[in-house]
């Protein structure tokens, strides 16, 4: 006790209280008594959602999938103007942003073991033979996928309708397409003199297919094959070979016409070797031409050095290069 009589003790108790305050702020700032109290001493990292890496975009026609080519083939076919169509494509990378086929291919490995390649050969270019109107992507492979004769027996009666070769494409010409491939192909409707020697208009019919061969206007354009080789006086056999639809975008940008093909883009090979092959226009009116006999009995074909005006006799072994749309 002080002299003055008074105790100090409630002043050292709260000095006392005060230290342990400050000792207490000063642990707890340094994490020492989370340790002691059995807390978790690691940093807390703020959750942060993780997400899958993005696929990356389509760059090509060969980074799409046939299923995923078949619905933007939807998607350009519902367009309401070529122009939105085209746009469509070139958003895809499909087509280059003026509208121009870029001309890339899809490879891929035939049910055989071939390896084929296919290229867009225009868009809004073909009808559905269910009449539900255009498709949207036509295509057209840049190989033959086999060798093979039109009509063994050498016939062209039936034209390509009753052809040899268009009853293989049918069945085991699409067998040999990947499964995923086949049950992405729309059936068409192809224009063709189906009579064979047939001379007028009305011997262009309908067939409807899903793996087809171009007929010679689809690939060069306005033909004028008669009225050079044979004379004006036949030139009106080329307003029926002309029936056969027309050309497609592919070959007009590269330049094809009836008797050239400037840059040798109707080149096809067949394991590595060139190869002639075929359209599947036939003869026209060589009865009249060809006074008796079969001298004309044949169908117009490519040549192997991609010159575009080539006749082979039905039976020969060419190539089978084919168009389909999806």
């Amino acid at each position: 006790m002080s002299k003055s009589g008074k105790s100090h003790a409630p002043l050292i108790g709260a000095l006392l209280f005060v230290a342990a305050a400050a000792a207490f702020f000063v642990l707890a700032q340094m994490g020492v008594l989370d340790g002691l109290l059995g807390r978790n001493t690691q940093p807390q990292v703020p959750e942060q959602s993780i997400s899958e890496p993005s696929e990356p975009e389509p760059q090509s026609i060969d980074d799409y999938s046939w299923a995923e080519l078949s619905e933007l083939s939807a998607k350009i076919a519902a367009a309401p103007t070529a122009d939105e169509a085209i746009k469509i494509a070139a958003d895809a990378h499909l087509v280059n942003p003026d509208g121009t086929l870029t001309g890339e291919v899809k490879r891929i490995e035939l049910t055989d073991g071939t390896i084929a390649g296919f290229m867009i050969s225009d868009l809004w270019h073909d009808e559905k033979s269910d009449g539900s109107g255009h498709t949207g992507l036509s295509f057209v492979s840049d190989s033959a996928i086999a060798l093979a004769p039109m009509n063994a027996s050498g016939a062209i009666t039936g034209g390509w309708e009753g052809s040899e070769l268009r009853a293989w494409l049918a069945t085991e010409g699409m067998k040999l397409l990947p499964e995923d491939m086949a049950n992405a192909l729309v059936e068409v409707t192809k224009l063709t003199n189906n009579v064979g020697h047939g001379a007028t208009a009305d011997s262009i019919t309908p067939t409807n297919d899903k793996l087809w061969l171009y007929s010679a206007v689809e690939v060069c354009g306005p033909l004028n094959w008669y009225g050079q080789e044979y004379g004006g006086q036949w030139a009106y056999l080329d307003d029926v070979a002309n029936k056969e639809g027309f050309q497609y975008r592919l070959f007009a940008e590269q330049g094809v016409v009836s008797k050239s093909d400037p840059s040798g883009s109707l080149v096809r090979r067949y394991h590595g070797q060139k190869v002639s092959w075929w359209y599947r226009t036939t003869s026209i009116g060589v009865e009249q031409i060809y006074i008796g006999g079969n001298a004309g009995d044949f169908f117009y074909d490519v040549l192997d050095s991609g010159y575009p005006y080539g006749q082979g006799q039905p039976a020969e072994v060419q190539g089978v290069v084919v168009g389909f749309c999806l």
